[in-house]
């Protein structure tokens, strides 16, 4: 009686992962939990990859079942997990880890509540993302891992396929490297503002010519907009996400180009590459899939590569005798596992599944 109320007073301070609750409800020594714990051990030391973003589709088969997937996360977007298609009774449990030097660092821990989760970060990196379903039998999953740019795009009217400059590109024949990405347009087309804010200056000088420096609320970063034709803002104007605050010119160094807006975002260490927090990307719909649950490799000399593209590396150590465990699929490819336990991805047609 005492524990539990020490246990009590504790979740009220520092309220338990679902994870850790969920545990709870077993002894250490039950086998189907210790079974349960091994599985998700095992999956964060997978290192499979995808790109974002992402959709699968696959079947949690055991009691165990956990799935992991691989990708960088840059601090400019707002990433989210989307889970459907499971059955009722099911309970999936979320854990995010940024990969560093030392180690595996868990920075998110979630329960999936039927609606989309976001998944935040502080730092731009490397993240493992292990999906795992409560104890119980098999069900379907459908998983969608997206991301959406931070900032509103920059220049009304106009997508990704305006940009035509991106950051790095050599400037005054290789001295120094864009710092920035520019975005065409015809001259006097509106510039919005990235995000709620404030304008720091509001001017003309030197290369940028007519120029705004907007402060970030949000990313506690600022943002450079240079070359514009006219300025509609001053210095201390509180602007919200998508107030017009210029219009597109080329002034500065641009007076030889095309009329264009140059971007550029700068923190506390400098300059950083504004694309993803502009980028647009399309956020997959749920294509639910009856996914085959084992198969055979076609071909022994088949590639099983690390991720669900033939862009991705090759695994040369994966072993392809016997049957295998289809985890699922990603697009054309099938993420699978060999008796071992060892986990790839590999071309659907390489794999005999009695004609799924």
């Amino acid at each position: 009686m005492v524990f539990n109320n020490i246990q009590s007073i504790c979740d009220h301070f520092f309220p338990p992962a679902p994870r850790e609750l969920y545990a709870r409800s077993f002894s250490e020594n039950e086998t189907n939990f210790i079974n349960w714990n091994l599985e998700f051990e095992r999956a964060k030391k997978d290192s499979l990859q995808v790109t974002l973003p992402c959709e699968f589709n696959g079947q949690m088969m055991n009691a165990y079942s956990a799935i992991q997937f691989d990708f960088p996360m840059n601090e400019g977007r707002e990433y989210s997990l989307n889970i459907s298609n499971v059955d009722t009774q099911v309970v999936v449990f979320v854990d995010l880890f940024e990969s560093k030097s030392g180690g595996l660092k868990n920075v998110f821990e979630s329960q999936y509540q039927g609606m989309p989760i976001p998944l935040e970060i502080e730092n731009s990196g490397d993240y493992r993302l292990v999906v795992q379903k409560n104890l119980g039998p098999p069900s379907p999953i459908n998983i969608i891992i997206y991301s959406k740019a931070k900032l509103a795009f920059p220049v009304a009217g106009k997508d990704n396929r305006a940009i035509q400059s991106l950051w790095g590109a050599p400037r005054d024949g290789g001295r120094r490297r864009h710092k920035g990405i520019d975005i065409f347009a015809k001259r006097g087309t509106p510039i919005i503002a990235g995000s709620d804010g404030r304008i720091s200056y509001a001017g003309s000088k030197g290369r940028g010519g007519k120029q705004v420096w907007l402060r970030s609320s949000e990313l506690r970063k600022s943002i450079y907009y240079a070359h514009l034709d006219s300025i509609l803002v001053r210095k201390g104007t509180s602007v919200m996400k998508g107030d017009t605050i210029g219009h597109v010119g080329n002034t500065g160094n641009a007076k030889t180009t095309p009329p264009h807006l140059h971007l550029g975002i700068y923190g506390q260490h400098g300059a950083v590459d504004p694309l993803p927090f502009v980028e647009i990307k399309e956020i997959p719909k749920p294509v639910f899939r009856t996914v085959p649950v084992r198969g055979n490799i076609t071909d022994k000399n088949s590639n099983i590569r690390i991720g669900p593209d033939k862009d991705f590396l090759k695994l040369t150590d994966f072993k392809p005798a016997g049957e295998m465990q289809i985890i699922g699929q990603v697009g054309n490819w099938f993420m699978i596992k060999n008796d071992e336990q060892q986990t790839g991805y590999i071309y659907k047609s390489l794999l005999k599944t009695d004609g799924l």
